[in-house]
């Protein structure tokens, strides 16, 4: 039996014969199995699995039915359950091959090492990692939010869906809202909306101050699913002569490159030894950090929004060149998209 978030590399002993890469740690190919008791699923809903990440190189089972495979083992993903679910005892089943090492030119790890979640929704929702918003224009006095959402329609045509948001600050007071209605085929439609903060209250490293963007997706007056965007209202630009500007203001990064692992627990990090690591980087007077070299998990970037980081995301290492003999870069070709 073990827990998730999980490492089954850091685990194993310690041995000179594998990979100086990996912390001499192997690599290794591990099965994961949960069951599931299930009181079946209501009428008109849907049931997704997400996985934040798992490295790397997945393949999922649900009661012996495929769902999908995986190689990166930095990005999440989601898969449905619904049409296989059954009531009473379900068996869900993963593969983790990272069993050709070197994988990356770091310690990497192995296993289902960020969290997992289920998700309910109705058959038209925000689709995953379905929210898009920028602050395009942003003073003292007044900002405006761009939102745009990609809704999908699981159900039949014609579902006249009816997206309503609100902006609210972190204590919970509503400076603005808006509704947006559309007519859905099946498959995707994205849908715009414009807020107009008043006096806002800009995002920086010295105050990182949090709005969110709470949106609720109805068809038929019955809400199908809902979902929350966090967001800190700043401008950002870029001088070739000058630098930097936050906000109007000079700034200097003053960051750092930082690898997702903790040596004792490998890359299955709890989240309050990584609130710890972001403490000292704080004291220190970080401001900025590169995320060496992929995506991190959800709840690092919302500690970053929160505790005043700038984040300068590495989405892949070697990209379509791989620097390590077994690394992404061998599966560009065909998952780049």
């Amino acid at each position: 039996v073990v827990n998730l978030p999980h490492d089954y590399s850091i685990e194993q002993p310690y041995d000179s014969a594998n990979p100086a890469q990996n912390g001499f740690l192997p690599g290794g190919t591990g099965w994961y199995r949960r069951r599931l008791s299930w009181p079946g699923t209501p009428a008109g809903r849907h049931v997704f699995i997400r996985f934040d990440g798992v490295y790397m190189n997945s393949e999922v089972w649900i009661n012996g039915h495929a769902l999908g495979t995986r190689p990166n083992g930095y990005l999440g993903f989601t898969y449905e359950l619904t049409p296989f679910l059954k009531r009473g005892d379900n068996v869900l089943a993963v593969r983790v091959d990272n069993s050709r090492v070197p994988s990356a030119r770091w310690y990497t790890g192995s296993g289902i090492y960020r969290h997992v979640w289920l998700v309910s929704t109705g058959a038209v929702r925000v689709a995953y990692s379905g929210t898009f918003v920028t602050t395009p224009s942003v003073s003292t006095s007044r900002a405006t939010i761009d939102l745009e959402a990609t809704l999908e329609n699981l159900g039949a045509a014609g579902a006249r869906a009816e997206v309503t948001t609100t902006l609210v600050d972190a204590a919970g007071k509503v400076h603005a809202s808006g509704k947006v209605s559309r007519v859905l085929e099946p498959g995707t439609t994205r849908v715009a909306q414009t807020f107009t903060l008043t006096d806002p209250a800009l995002w920086s490293p010295a105050a990182p101050r949090m709005y969110s963007l709470r949106s609720a997706v109805s068809v038929d007056g019955k809400v199908t699913d809902t979902y929350v965007t966090p967001l800190g209202v700043r401008s950002l630009r870029f001088d070739p002569d000058s630098g930097f500007f936050l906000n109007g203001a000079p700034m200097k990064f003053q960051g750092v490159c930082d690898h997702q692992d903790i040596s004792p627990v490998g890359i299955a990090v709890p989240e309050d030894m990584l609130h710890a690591r972001l403490v000292m980087l704080k004291q220190m007077g970080c401001n900025a950090i590169r995320t060496s070299h992929n995506p991190r998990s959800p709840e690092f970037y919302n500690m970053c929004d929160t505790m005043g980081f700038l984040v300068m995301d590495e989405v892949f290492d070697g990209w379509d060149h791989a620097k390590a003999r077994w690394d992404y870069g061998n599966y560009w070709d065909a998952w780049w998209k």
